[in-house]
Parts: structure tokens; C-alpha cells; sequence
């Protein structure tokens, strides 16, 4: 193995065909390594080849390695004590050799390590992991996404060129142990009252950790773990609303500079035809930060019909004002253009794509144990538990651009280096989703606007306040977002550095304001971590 050959394995995207190779007294082969992949942040696309795979099905492996970026074979033939001989197909070997020619490879061999005899060219990472149980598969995955050292030598020749003692050693780039300070932190928070439990992903150079603490709410003792689904709030606004405006703008179907009004011409009101979608992106347009829909319409329709006819407080571009309705006016923007609704867009074009299985609006009854409950309601009389936090999203029938998605920590570390992927132009053409880098780096810029904005396009940037969600130690060129139930996420791409934020911090009740310390804490402790320095106390 060379250590280029995995470093390039993991900067090559997100998205990663897993090829399994199983014996019939195995068909397991690969499973907990593929569970584990994705639980990491990783996209994976699988196919499986038997014994008696024909070329028919190798054609289709074929096909689902050109479409990922990296490809890990996983290959389950048995370690038998004195036979060296055994082997894989001949047809695999040449598959095997053929993708490491074209793109990042890595053969994870869960049993024999012979079958390297069989490779005379290849040039990737061979990776021994003698077995295919639970654990190995679990410490395969950590390995190639840098969360677990690899070091190991080879106990036996298996040629001139790999003799016995033969080994690369690779230092773990991002272990969860590396965060420990970090997660005492969100310990000590829990402790205090900020907020029953939270979940933390932090993805580095590739690769992932993901942190759990605390319980699902006051009268569910269970602990929180990577899974635990939460209610995004206002994370919706990026990670759906913005990624479908750039997706448009990207295919030219939108243009940031023109009126809203022309893709829309239901948003009727004295000074409106000024408003451009650039102007909503930014919190811009001069509409009212909010209104409450909820008590003043009985229907969706109705509710949407008070904020096409809101009046505006201030005319286009003079001022910012963060505005839900403004989102919620973009939201009727993207559906008009895409000509379907925001969460049958999103759906197909993102989250399908990404494997983000466990993010969507309106999740299914079957998903509440999983789902960590936000406030106990007076306005709807109970506790908001899997449906919608935001009474105005509630009223809007679940699905809005403001407020409405549920997701967990691994499909937002997913998406995370997507958008990673995707500002530094290492998307594969014609993969899906897909988007120029010059258009993510012009959502995420900074925008020119009125005095006291931060604002990108849809994203938010690093304020110089102490207080800022960012911290005080990313990068200017860093972007992010917030969510009122106690969420937050920021991508950092001259680090190549995401942190995710996930907690329940209306539980049991909104009035608890200490997130909005805690954000900026936490996002300081992940860079030291990762620099090795302790992080400077915020005030």
C-alpha cells in the first residue's frame, strides 16, 4: 500500500462504489462495512458479485463504479491455514486492476491476503483485514475515512515485491477520541440544562467522527446516538431551500437578478416588483422578518395568500432583516420554476442521490422512536414530538424553504462534503447531484448588501462578533446556518473542515437561550482539537 494511494482515496468525494465479493456460505460480505461508510458521512452506492457472476453482471459493477468518484472492493474469500492458492475470479482481478487505473481504489480483503498475488499492477491500497466480522468491517471503514490508524505488517512473503514485515503506517487523521474535549463540553452543557442531548459530526480532511451525549428528552431516558433524527428548523433554509435555488441557477432556469415577481406573479404589493430572488437570498427584499401565519389563517392556502400580499417595511436592498417570509416567498419562487413541490425536488435531485435516508419533511409515523422531541407547545396544547417545531411551517402543511426537515448527523455530514466536493470543483461531471464550484462559491461569498449583513446567498458567513456562531477561529471563507431548536452547521473549505451541531434545545421549553453561547464554544474546541491547542475562552 502507498500512502498517496489513500490519501487520494479520500479527498476523491463523498460518493463511493462499494463492490462486494462473497462466497455463497458468506452473502454478509461487506454489509457492516457499507452501514459503517455511510454512518461516516459517506455516500455509497453498492453492487455485489458471486462465484457465479457472469458478465452481464460485470458489466453492471461497471457501471456503478463509473458514476462514484472512489471505489472499495470488498472481498470475502476465505484465509484457509497452508493454501495459498486460493484465489478470486480471474474476471474480478481484471475489474480490479482495470478501475485502479482510472480512479482511487482501495481492495479491503475480509479474509485471504493472497489474493494481492493476483493484482501485479495495481497501485492503490490493498488492505488487510484477515476477517469479515462485525468489528473488522466497523475498523475497515474508520480506517479509510481516517478515523483509525492504520499499522499493521504483513506476517507472511507474498512476493519480491510485498515480503514478510511489508507495511505502510498511517496516523488517524480524525478519531472520535480526538474530540473528547469537545464532547465534555456538550457533557457539561447537558449537565447544566442547555439541552437534553446533542449529536456532533465533525468531518477533516476526509475523514468523520461522530459524537452522542445525552437523552432523548425529559421523559425519555434513552441515550441519543449518530442516528437520533432531529428538527432542522431553520438548516432547512441551506440545505434544502438554497441547494435547490443553486441547483436551478446552475441549469440557468433561475436567475438571481431577476424580479420574483416574473416567476411568480402572485407576490402582488406596492414596491414588489423591485424584489429579486438575489434580494430574498440575503434577507434583503424589505418584507417583515415574520408574521404569525398560524393564528391568522386556518389553511395552507390561506396562509400563504397573507404572505404574497404582506406589505413591505422597507424598500429592496435598504436594508437586512432576516425574514422567514422572505424564504417562505422563495419557496413558491423554486416549486414555480422546478414545477414540482420543494420536497419531491429535493428528494430527487439530493437526498436520493446522497443516500441521505433520514432526511426528509414530514417524517413517517415508524420514524418517532428515533426522533427527539422539541417543545411542550401551548399553542398546539402538547409536545411537538416528529412533526414540525415552527408553528408557521406547521400551518403551511409541514413542507416550507423557512423550516420543516428532519435529518440526523450522518446525512448532514454527507451533504457537508458534498458542498466540500462541490466548492472545490471535485464533483464527477454528470453525477447527481451536481454543481459548478463557481456557482457554490458564489452562494457562499459574502455578499455586498446593507450595513450589519453577513449574508451569502441562502448561507450565512462569520460575523466578527465573540458571539458568533462560527466561533472565532474558521476561516472567513467559511459559510453556515443556524436552526432555533438548537441546530447548526459550518463548512470551512480552506480547512476542509465541517462541524454539525444537532440538539433538541427547545426541550422542554424555547425560553433557554444558552445555544447561543454554546455554538461558538464548540466550533473554537473542534479547530483546537484539530490544531492541537487548547481553545480560548469566550466571554
Amino acid at each position: 500500500m502507498q500512502e498517496g494511494a489513500l490519501a487520494r482515496f479520500r479527498t476523491a468525494g463523498g460518493r463511493t462504489a462499494v463492490i462486494a465479493y462473497a462466497e455463497e456460505t458468506n452473502l454478509r460480505v461487506g454489509n457492516q462495512l457499507m452501514r459503517e461508510l455511510r454512518l461516516l458521512g459517506d455516500t455509497v452506492n453498492p453492487f455485489r458479485l458471486y462465484p457465479a457472476s457472469g458478465p452481464a453482471s460485470y458489466d453492471s459493477a461497471r457501471a456503478v463504479i463509473a458514476d462514484n468518484p472512489r471505489v472499495v472492493f470488498a472481498t470475502g474469500v476465505r484465509f484457509i491455514a497452508g493454501r495459498g492458492h486460493v484465489q478470486m475470479p480471474d474476471s474480478l482481478a481484471a475489474l480490479i486492476q482495470q478501475t485502479d487505473s482510472l480512479k482511487p481504489t482501495v481492495v479491503a480483503s475480509l479474509g485471504s491476503p493472497y489474493l494481492l498475488r493476483q493484482l501485479p499492477t495495481f497501485g492503490g491500497t490493498f488492505l488487510i483485514a484477515w476477517s469479515d466480522a462485525v468489528a473488522t468491517e466497523r475498523a475497515v471503514a474508520r480506517a479509510l475515512r481516517g478515523g483509525a490508524p492504520i499499522s499493521g505488517r504483513l506476517p507472511i512473503t507474498l512476493s519480491d515485491t510485498y515480503p514478510r514485515g511489508h507495511g505502510v503506517t498511517v496516523a488517524a487523521s480524525l478519531t472520535p477520541a480526538r474530540l473528547d474535549g469537545v464532547a465534555r463540553l456538550l457533557e457539561h452543557e447537558v449537565a447544566e440544562g442547555a439541552f437534553p442531548g446533542a449529536v456532533l459530526a465533525v468531518g477533516h480532511r476526509g475523514a468523520v467522527a461522530v459524537r452522542a451525549v445525552g437523552r432523548y428528552g425529559e421523559e425519555d431516558p434513552r441515550p441519543v446516538h449518530e442516528g437520533t433524527v432531529y428538527d432542522l428548523a431553520s438548516l432547512t433554509k441551506v440545505v434544502g431551500l438554497t441547494t435547490a435555488t443553486m441547483l436551478l441557477v446552475a441549469e440557468g432556469t433561475l436567475e438571481l437578478d431577476r424580479p420574483a415577481q416574473h416567476y411568480l406573479p402572485a407576490f402582488e404589493g406596492p414596491g414588489k416588483e423591485g424584489i429579486t430572488v438575489r434580494h430574498l437570498l440575503t434577507h434583503s427584499s424589505g418584507l417583515p422578518a415574520w408574521d404569525t401565519l398560524y393564528l391568522k389563517a386556518d389553511t395552507p392556502e390561506e396562509a400563504l395568500a397573507l404572505v404574497m400580499r404582506a406589505p413591505l417595511e422597507a424598500a429592496p436592498g435598504e436594508r437586512y432583516v432576516y425574514s422567514d417570509l422572505g424564504a417562505i416567498t422563495l419557496t413558491k419562487v423554486v416549486e414555480a420554476v422546478a414545477g414540482e413541490p420543494l420536497d419531491a425536488l429535493l428528494e430527487r435531485r439530493v437526498f436520493k442521490p446522497l443516500a441521505m435516508r433520514h432526511t426528509r419533511f414530514r417524517p413517517p409515523e415508524e420514524w418517532l422512536p428515533m426522533i427527539a422531541p422539541t417543545e411542550r407547545d401551548p399553542w398546539r396544547g402538547r409536545l411537538v414530538h416528529g412533526e414540525v417545531h415552527d408553528e408557521n411551517a406547521y400551518r403551511l402543511g409541514g413542507v416550507s424553504g423557512h423550516a420543516g426537515l428532519f435529518s440526523t448527523a450522518p446525512d448532514l455530514a454527507r451533504f457537508a462534503g458534498w458542498m466540500l466536493d462541490a466548492w472545490a470543483g471535485r464533483l464527477t461531471p454528470g453525477a447527481e447531484p451536481s454543481l459548478p464550484a463557481e456557482v457554490v462559491r458564489e452562494f457562499t461569498r459574502r455578499q455586498p448588501g446593507p450595513e450589519g449583513s453577513s449574508r451569502a446567498l441562502g448561507w450565512d458567513t462569520p460575523s466578527p462578533s465573540v458571539r458568533s456562531s462560527a466561533g472565532t477561529l474558521l476561516s472567513p471563507s467559511s459559510f453556515g446556518h443556524t436552526g432555533f431548536t438548537g441546530t447548526s452547521i459550518w463548512i470551512d473549505p480552506e480547512r476542509e473542515l465541517f462541524i454539525i451541531l444537532l440538539t433538541n434545545r427547545v426541550h422542554p421549553t424555547r425560553d433557554n437561550r444558552a445555544i447561543l453561547r454554546i455554538r461558538g464554544q464548540v466550533a473554537d474546541s473542534v479547530v483546537a482539537a484539530l490544531d492541537g491547542a487548547p481553545a480560548a475562552p469566550q466571554p
